[in-house]
């Protein structure tokens, strides 16, 4: 049955109308409307892009581009510890030693669940002399991650050993220094009760101090015995 004429004008122009709507409506998706495609980048997104930014350029060295990162995060978000963790690693890394106990002493105030606070905590405190309070920070990074590992400067628990028993030795304990260089080298064994004994046991904690990438301040103190 054929169609009156007018009929199918009428439809031929709603047709048409329906595919200039639908033009339109493309075109204005493609100019304007492709926020509808995208997301804004979340809290937790932008805290972990400022704290991997930060990383990165403390690989590099960069230690001013570093801490601008990890402030940025730190304002992001003040209660997470991960920006605490490079605020601190990346001042001892610039000599700022007492700004980055401020660093760790202040997350510690919020929070105790960072092994990785405890341990920068530590190897400031070894570079500041204070070996016996160096020693109690080790105890609690150990405890609260006997696996820990920093990847950013190549350490790991062992490396906590190491400085401990370096602090022992500055403190003339020499046996328990001795045991913890045991634990990360069992076959060591030195006589501590002759000159040549002590020189050993420090030879050995500098040979795997060394071996550990455990120079990570300016400012350390020879490896020698003392009264302290």
């Amino acid at each position: 049955m054929n169609r009156p004429i007018v009929k199918i004008l009428k439809d031929s122009k709603m047709y048409k109308y329906r595919v200039v709507i639908l033009y339109l409506m493309t075109l204005s998706l493609l100019m304007g409307g492709c926020k509808l495609f995208t997301t804004e980048p979340t809290l937790e997104e932008e805290y972990a892009a400022q704290i991997n930014s930060g990383w990165n350029a403390y690989t590099l060295k960069d230690y001013a581009g570093a801490l601008e990162k990890f402030r940025g995060a730190q304002d992001l978000d003040s209660l997470s510890p991960a920006a605490y963790v490079g605020l601190g690693w990346t001042l001892m890394k610039m000599d700022s030693l007492q700004q980055a106990e401020a660093v760790f002493s202040g997350y510690v105030k919020i929070s105790d669940s960072s092994a990785s606070i405890f341990a920068g905590w530590a190897f400031l405190l070894n570079a500041q002399k204070q070996y016996s309070s160096s020693n109690d920070k080790v105890d609690l990074a150990v405890k609260m991650d006997a696996n820990w590992i920093f990847n950013f400067e190549l350490l790991t628990a062992n490396s906590l050993h190491i400085l401990k028993a370096e602090n022992f030795y500055m403190l003339g304990d020499f046996p328990r220094s001795q045991a913890e260089v045991q634990i990360v080298n069992p076959e060591f064994s030195a006589d501590l009760n002759t000159p040549q004994g002590l020189a050993k046991l420090a030879a050995e904690i500098e040979s795997l101090r060394n071996q550990s990438s455990m120079i990570l301040v300016k400012h350390r103190a020879p490896l020698r015995s003392s009264s302290k």
